[in-house]
């Protein structure tokens, strides 16, 4: 194969087919499981009832199914070839999570011998689902799509290339986790399409509270401890089983479930009560529960206060939070470690000092009304008001929590019965199970 150089990137084929093999490589190694690349990591114990006989040897492996529960295996390996898996000690979960590992995790040999699975490159020779191949070589397949590559971002730019990050499998090797795709792509300026979901509630919470993952709630462990479950569009018994017999715990220990949810799953077959939701209307449901805790004044206006940022006043002419450095303050300079830079401050430089990298962290603080009518910085003022105008040189500013309020108040449960399709008296009941806590919500 020739050494032919491309203009993206510097992008090679050469290149290419050692990128692509190292990951195809990763990939022929975490089959059955997130294994090292190098080779699988051998168990230094044996689980109870296990033994080394007739050659055996049992390594360490991760189930890598699409329901983020990452679940150890055993993988049990004779003559080099895995001959089953089997549940493995989860000592961080020690009320048995992996003593209850689902059988998709518990089939992984079969993805990695199936009769089926892409073994080498398949070119289409028929028609589009016509089912009609032929086998081609590394280098043909490499070829092939390197010099469409070429062709689309010369036409049409660098960017013109995308690919979709999260689809299909989530495996740490070539799922979300893992920065080996993103690398590759970046190296050529490709575009990315995010993984296809609404992230709103993951981006808004993890603001709030720090950054909790995709799934922003305690572990299921805890949902024995809630008063309340809630589970808004997410079908545990089929999308995350691994989680399932932590709702039945739950449900033992008394815990109420309630199922939001347009169809009649086996979850919400099981619930105490089971909300037939008309299809994404969640929101406004949502929106008609907090129209009850308002006006019912049963808000904790203590934690916004405090813990959100419902006390910023908003600018009405950009919608963004008003800042210091609008009213003339300089924002403030702090050294850090590298490691405590927050993703949300306005800029950051970093300074080497020494061998320990501190970064400078500039913060423009927002602006906030205060007990006393002043306008102050956030970090300044006593007791930051949750209501509120000011007038910024002619530009109205509201605090967060007043158009929070504005947004809110449009969805008395009479209107939101119309949106969801869901008795009035039925939103105001939810309303109560939610402020009568503990109350875990698990959004699907």
């Amino acid at each position: 194969m020739t050494e032919a150089y491309s203009p993206v990137g510097g992008l090679t084929r050469r290149n290419f087919l050692k990128s692509t093999g190292v990951a195809a490589a990763a990939v022929a190694a975490g089959g059955a499981g997130a294994f090292a690349a190098g080779g699988l990591a051998q168990a230094a114990t044996y689980e109870a009832g296990q033994t080394e006989g007739d050659g055996e040897q049992i390594f360490c492996g991760v189930c890598r199914g699409n329901c983020s529960g990452t679940c150890k295996l055993n993988l049990h390996v004779v003559d080099g070839k895995i001959v089953k898996t089997s549940k493995r000690q989860f000592n961080s979960f020690p009320d048995g999570r992996v003593d209850r590992i689902c059988l998709r995790g518990l089939s992984h040999v079969y993805n990695v011998y199936g009769p089926n699975r892409i073994q080498y490159p398949m070119r289409r020779v028929g028609e589009r689902g016509s089912g009609e191949w032929e086998r081609i070589t590394w280098e043909e397949a490499i070829k092939e799509i390197t010099d469409e590559w070429k062709r689309i971002q010369a036409e049409y730019g660098e960017q013109a290339i995308a690919y979709t990050r999260g689809s299909g499998n989530l495996g740490a090797i070539s799922g979300v986790a893992s920065p080996m795709y993103n690398v590759f792509f970046n190296k050529i300026n490709a575009s990315m399409i995010k993984i296809a979901r609404d992230q709103a509630n993951t981006r808004g919470i993890n603001r709030v509270v720090g950054n909790l993952g995709d799934w922003v709630l305690n572990d299921p462990s805890d949902f024995k401890n809630a008063k309340t479950l809630f589970v808004w569009g997410a079908n545990i018994t089929d999308a995350q089983l691994h989680d399932w017999h932590f709702v039945a715990d739950a449900q033992d220990a008394g815990t109420k479930l309630v199922v939001i949810d347009p169809i009649m799953t086996q979850l919400a077959a099981r619930a105490d009560l089971w909300i037939p939701i008309k299809p994404a209307t969640d929101a406004a449901l949502a929106l008609s529960m907090m129209y009850v805790m308002v006006n019912e004044d049963a808000v904790n206006k203590p934690f916004l206060r405090d813990h959100t940022c419902a006390p910023f006043l908003v600018r009405s002419d950009t919608g963004k939070f008003l800042r210091m450095s609008d009213l003339g303050v300089e924002p403030e300079v702090i050294e850090v470690e590298a490691g405590q830079v927050s993703a949300a401050s306005s800029e950051n430089k970093g300074a080497q000092v020494g061998k320990a990298k501190t970064v400078q962290k500039i913060i423009d603080h927002p602006a906030v009304l205060d007990a006393d009518g002043a306008v102050k910085s956030l970090a300044e003022a006593v007791d930051p008001q949750l209501n509120g105008t000011y007038d910024f040189n002619g530009v109205p500013c509201n605090t967060a929590y007043d158009l929070l309020l504005e947004d809110i108040m449009e969805y008395a449960p009479e209107k939101a019965q119309e949106i969801c399709d869901i008795p009035a008296e039925t939103i105001v009941e939810l309303a109560h199970l939610a402020l009568d806590g503990p109350c875990t919500h698990r959004l699907g």
